[in-house]
């Protein structure tokens, strides 16, 4: 339980630098892609947790 909440706060935190850096990362990897692979990660944890 508590590993899977800190995981979850640093997945945010993760994904609040990726927002940040989204100009940047815009030039080297389409954002579509990164929200895909984000969206099929959630899930996954969700099955595992």
């Amino acid at each position: 339980m508590i590993t899977s909440m800190t995981h979850h706060g640093t997945s945010a935190i993760r994904e609040q630098t990726i927002s940040m850096l989204s100009p940047i990362t815009n030039q080297t990897m389409p954002i579509s892609s990164l929200e895909l692979s984000n969206k099929k990660r959630r899930s996954t944890i969700r099955l595992l947790s």
